[in-house]
Parts: structure tokens; C-alpha cells; sequence
């Protein structure tokens, strides 16, 4: 994350934007990208040491799987950055650095994701047997076990039930549609004329 973000003061100070409001907001967003990015690497690779497998034989594993959905994510997310490019009058003049912004600590992200983050696995993640765990962390375990038993449960059921959820949907549409404008005509109905 430091890295993202030092980059993109730095490409920041290039382009000559300065610091203000904007590239606050744009930074503190991008860090939800940021960590994203690396969080999903580090996830991989550590399941892959725990199971067994030497810290570089799982490196190269993992950025074999994730490498091509890092790179899906980085252009979907800049994608969704090009209409606040284009943009056009006073709002879009101030969205423009903002979209620029985001989309350089993205691709930073995305670069530092898939070179520093896997080295830096490969020689820092070492395999440990697990301890005697406490009373209170095996209860949390237990626990945590216990809800994605009930959710993978729940997911089932839907799954087997597809065109039930599917008209529970359609009917949930429909009844906020109508909900609002009922919402709507009462708000309207008590308006004072200026």
C-alpha cells in the first residue's frame, strides 16, 4: 500500500497536480483497490505454504491463477474511471485529476501486486506448524466454522430453488417501485407553495 501510494504522489507531482481535497478523497478510496490487490495474492500464496508446498513453488503457482485476474480487475476498474474522463463543464474539470489519480494508484497496485508482493512472499513466508490454540481462539474457530456451515447451508437451498429467488427478486423490484413513487406522490402531496 505505501508503495501504490508513494507512486502516486510521485506521478502526481509529474503531472504537476497538487494536494488538495480531491486528491485526499481520490487516495483514501484508492486504498480499498490497493489493499484489495495484494490481500488477494497473499491469500493464495499462504494457502499453498500451508499445504505444504516450498514458498517459491507456491509463488509461482499462485501468480499463474491470480496474475490473469488482477489484470481483469485493474482494466475493470479503470474502466469504470472513463466516463469521469470525459467528462465535460466545471465538474468535470474537477473530476478529471480525480479519475487520472485513482487510475495511476490502481495501476501501480496492480504492478506492485504482481512483482514485489509474490518475491517478497517467496522469501518471507515460511511454513509453521500451528500452535496449541486457546481456549477463546478455538471457540472464535468453532464459531466462525459454524457460520460458513450455515451460509454454504442457505446457498444450497437458494441454489435448488433458482426460479422461486428469482421471482422473490422480481417481486422485491416491484415492490420498491411502488413503494417509491407512493413515497413520492405523499411527498409531493405536502410540498407548501412558495
Amino acid at each position: 500500500m505505501p508503495l501504490s501510494l508513494v507512486g502516486t504522489l510521485a506521478v502526481m507531482y509529474l503531472c504537476g497536480f497538487s494536494l488538495d481535497n480531491f486528491s485526499l478523497m481520490a487516495l483514501t478510496i484508492a486504498t480499498g483497490f490497493v489493499v484489495d490487490d495484494a490481500i488477494v495474492m497473499i491469500e493464495n500464496i499462504a494457502r499453498y505454504v500451508e499445504e505444504g508446498k516450498p514458498p517459491l513453488e507456491a509463488v509461482l503457482k499462485d501468480s499463474k491463477q491470480i496474475g490473469f485476474t488482477i489484470i481483469s480487475l485493474t482494466v475493470s476498474l479503470i474502466a469504470m474511471l472513463i466516463p469521469l474522463l470525459f467528462m465535460g463543464n466545471v465538474v468535470g474539470r474537477l473530476f478529471h485529476e480525480f479519475a487520472i489519480r485513482l487510475a495511476v494508484t490502481i495501476v501501480i497496485s496492480a504492478v506492485v501486486s504482481l512483482t514485489l508482493v509474490p518475491m517478497m512472499c517467496a522469501k518471507l513466508l515460511h511454513h509453521t506448524p500451528p500452535k496449541e490454540s486457546k481456549r477463546f481462539e478455538a471457540r472464535t474457530h468453532q464459531f466462525i466454522d459454524w457460520v460458513i456451515g450455515g451460509y454454504a447451508v442457505a446457498l444450497e437451498w437458494v441454489l435448488a430453488r433458482q426460479r422461486a429467488t428469482l421471482l422473490v427478486f422480481v417481486l422485491t423490484l416491484i415492490g420498491t417501485h411502488c413503494c417509491t413513487s407512493i413515497f413520492r406522490r405523499a411527498s409531493s402531496r405536502r410540498r407548501i407553495p412558495a
